[in-house]
């Protein structure tokens, strides 16, 4: 896990993620298009998405991802956007893995975190459905789970 952190944390290339933008639900359909057509003033934009990640907090669930053709015209975007203030808001910039964000990685998880629950049922009411149904519970509780696995642990009473 250090190593990937690490490399996230590595800079500049051709894709700059900009969070604190706007907040969780503020998404509104100019969005796009506006941040589009101002990032073009550091050189030419290849692609703006946004995504809403519903389990980050509000100041980076909105993720908006530049991709430039040129790691300049990232550099630019960063040094300009890092710290700007809109809309009451202080807005974060940073440079991300290219190789993430073309593989549609769009919702960096850093640190990963596990839940590892002990004796949820005995041994005799594992059952198909388990795994479904926890997950879908832990859901509910904690946001999105992107796996859930459950095993017989040997030797527990």
């Amino acid at each position: 896990p250090y190593a990937k952190q690490a490399k996230l944390n590595r800079g500049p290339t051709r894709i700059v993620l900009l969070t604190n933008l706007v907040g969780a639900g503020e998404v509104d359909e100019d969005l796009e298009e506006e941040t589009a057509e101002e990032s073009g003033k550091y050189g030419k934009l290849k692609k703006c998405t946004i995504r809403e990640v519903k389990w980050a907090p509000d100041k980076e669930a909105v993720r908006i991802f530049l991709e430039f053709e040129k790691v300049e015209s990232a550099s630019k975007a960063y040094a300009d956007m890092n710290g700007r203030y809109f809309g009451g808001r202080t807005v974060k910039a940073r440079f991300y893995d290219e190789e993430r964000y073309l593989n549609g990685d769009f919702e960096r998880r850093v640190p990963t975190r596990v839940l590892l629950v002990t004796s949820l049922v005995a041994p005799e009411d594992v059952d198909d459905d388990l795994e479904a149904e926890t997950e879908a519970e832990a859901e509910a509780k904690f946001g999105a789970v992107k796996c859930c696995r459950v095993r017989d642990a040997p030797g527990a009473a």
